[in-house]
């Protein structure tokens, strides 16, 4: 814990020392909620909007919100590798006594806490300020967001051994991002899509997340989003694993070549 902790304090000091930075994340986050709030003065409180069955609004923030944890979770191991590439210190991190997963662990744990930040800036604007989620079943939410932040941290370890392969994966990252914001109902159902996208619709993650979500912070009991936790929970274990599988050999095929200083 001492590795991560001073990773911690590392990434805090540079956060604090690029004040724009940081001040343009609680801008972004402001930006989310006036537009939530003038898109709800548009639709007017339980806006019709087909295939949604609820409040837009309160749909669009449980939307927002969870995808930009889950994609900060997706992009956490990616990141720190690169950046170790970038920066010229990944190959003398490893050959230190700190172990990989300590180095991917601890250079994310900023990244993964600022997005949780961010998360529960929204939770709060939604309670106090909108008044949505006073219902909220938190038992439920927890069975959601765990098996949801492992499967996206799993599939970040197999991209991540893609960055000591190839060095650059992002298109890739960004493909699969831009296709589980589009089509897994961060801000529209799915269900209003064509029937030729459903079945990719079904094998998102992010689809059973936002679900499962949405049907907690609307109150629902763990019962009522069990089906959701347990597609999740299937697939963390096949992404961690692959995940693990894929960086070990990834780190074994760099060190051989001796590619982990190249980027």
């Amino acid at each position: 814990m001492r590795t991560v902790a001073a990773f911690l304090r590392r990434d805090l000091l540079v956060f604090r020392s690029y004040r724009l930075a940081a001040l343009t994340q609680f801008a972004g986050v402001g930006a989310l909620l006036v537009m939530a709030f003038y898109i709800g003065r548009a639709l007017g409180r339980g806006g019709a909007v087909p295939g949604l069955g609820g409040d837009y609004i309160s749909y669009l923030l449980v939307g927002m919100a969870f995808t930009d944890l889950l994609i900060a979770c997706l992009r956490a191991s990616t990141t720190a590798i690169r950046d170790g590439q970038l920066a010229g210190t990944l190959e003398p991190m490893l050959l230190t006594p700190v172990r990989l997963w300590q180095l991917l662990l601890g250079a994310s744990a900023f990244r993964l806490l600022n997005a949780l930040g961010r998360l529960l800036m929204v939770a709060l604007a939604a309670v106090v300020i909108f008044g949505y989620w006073h219902h909220a079943n938190l038992a439920s939410a927890a069975l959601i967001l765990v098996p949801a932040v492992a499967v996206f941290a799993g599939t970040g370890l197999v991209a991540a051994a893609g960055v000591l392969v190839v060095k650059q994966t992002e298109p890739l990252l960004a493909g699969y991002v831009a296709v589980s914001f589009l089509f897994a109902g961060a801000v529209f159902p799915p269900g209003l899509l064509p029937g030729w996208v459903q079945p990719v619709v079904t094998v998102l993650p992010l689809t059973h997340a936002l679900a499962g979500m949405r049907l907690a912070v609307a109150g629902a009991s763990p019962a009522a989003v069990a089906g959701h936790a347990w597609i999740l929970a299937a697939g963390s274990v096949v992404t961690i694993g692959a995940g693990v599988l894929a960086l070990r050999q990834a780190l074994l095929w760099a060190r051989r070549e001796g590619s982990l200083a190249q980027y």
